[in-house]
C-alpha cells in the first residue's frame, strides 16, 4: 500500500522524539474518535537515516509503537496504524495532505525555536496542503463537563466562511459553545468602516450555521485589537481555535501574520482549514 492511500480518510499525526508528539498523539487519537476515522501515526526519518544502523531503526520502532500504545489508551475504540518514511518530513506531511482528512503536527509554543519550525514545516503545510491542519503545543485537555468551547478567529477575509464552519464542525462534533472572535482594528480599538461592512457577513454566516447546525450555540466576542496578544488572551480557557491562513503569491494575508503569532503563544490546539479559495469550502 502506498503512502497516499495509507492515509486515505485517515486523521494522520507526525510524530518526532520530542514531548510534544506524545500531545499531538493524544489530540488526534481524541479527533478520529469522534470523526469516526482511523488514526495514522507517522515518523519520518531525515535523509541518510534509512542505512543499517540497528539502534536508530529500534528507537524509531520504539517511538512509533510507545504513540500508538499511547493512542490506543487515550480512545480505545479507535483503529490506529504506524507508518514510518524516510526523506524530508514537510515533503512527506504535504504529499500526506492529498488523502489525509486531518494532519496533526507538534508545534512548540514560545521562544525562537517555535518561530523557525513554524516558519518551516508547520508553515509549508497550513499554506500548500490540502487538508485541515492541527497543530497542538500543550497537552490536549480532556473535558467531559459539557463545557468545552471552540473560538473561531474572524479575519474579514475570503477564508473566513471556511473558518466558521471548520469551528462549527468541531463544536457540534464535542458538543460544544462556539464563540466567534471579532478583532476590531480602528484606532484604540474602535471598529473601522471595513468592520461595520463586514457585519452583514457575520451576520450572513451565522445564519447559514443557524440552518445547518441549529442547535448550535454561537457567542460574539469583541476583541479590541488584531494584535496576537489580544487575541491571544481570547484563546484561554478555550479547547480548540480555528484560525484561518492565506498567502496570494510570496504575500502573505491579514489571517497569516496573525496565526504565525498565535502558533507560538497558543495555549490550545489551533485548526487551520484548507483553504478553499479554488474549491467549494464547507459552506458551499
Amino acid at each position: 500500500m502506498d503512502t497516499i492511500e495509507a492515509a486515505r480518510d485517515a486523521v494522520v499525526v507526525g510524530v518526532d522524539d520530542t514531548s510534544l508528539s506524545r500531545s499531538a498523539v493524544l489530540w488526534a487519537a481524541e479527533e478520529a474518535r469522534l470523526r469516526r476515522l482511523h488514526l495514522l501515526i507517522v515518523h519520518v526519518a531525515a535523509k541518510g537515516g534509512e542505512g543499517p544502523d540497528r539502534d536508530a531503526a529500534l528507537t524509531r520502532e520504539l517511538l512509533l509503537n510507545g504513540c500508538a500504545e499511547a493512542a490506543s489508551r487515550r480512545e480505545p475504540t479507535v483503529i490506529v496504524g504506524t507508518l514510518l518514511l524516510h526523506g524530508d518530513a514537510g515533503e512527506w506531511l504535504l504529499v500526506i495532505t492529498r488523502s489525509a482528512a486531518m494532519l496533526v503536527v507538534g508545534s512548540e509554543p514560545g521562544g525562537p525555536l517555535s518561530r523557525r519550525r513554524f516558519d518551516g514545516l508547520t508553515q509549508r503545510l497550513t499554506s500548500r496542503g490540502l487538508c485541515d491542519v492541527v497543530t497542538v503545543s500543550r497537552t490536549p485537555k480532556i473535558d467531559k463537563t459539557g463545557l468545552t468551547q471552540i473560538l473561531a478567529v474572524w479575519t474579514g477575509e475570503a477564508a473566513r466562511t471556511g473558518v466558521l464552519f471548520a469551528a462549527a464542525e468541531e463544536a457540534f462534533l464535542r458538543k460544544a459553545g462556539l464563540t466567534l472572535a471579532l478583532p476590531g482594528s480602528g484606532p484604540g480599538g474602535s471598529v473601522s468602516e471595513a468592520e461595520v461592512a463586514d457585519d452583514n457577513l457575520v451576520a450572513r454566516d451565522l445564519a447559514h450555521l443557524a440552518s445547518r447546525y441549529p442547535r448550535l450555540h454561537v457567542t460574539i466576542d469583541q476583541i479590541n485589537s488584531t494584535s496576537v496578544a489580544a487575541v491571544g488572551n481570547a484563546l484561554t480557557g478555550c479547547h480548540l481555535a480555528v484560525v484561518g491562513y492565506r498567502r496570494n503569491g510570496s504575500t502573505k494575508s491579514k489571517a497569516a501574520d496573525l496565526a504565525d503569532g498565535l502558533v507560538r503563544q497558543a495555549t490550545c490546539p489551533l485548526l487551520f482549514p484548507v483553504d478553499h479559495a479554488n474549491g467549494p469550502g464547507r459552506a458551499a
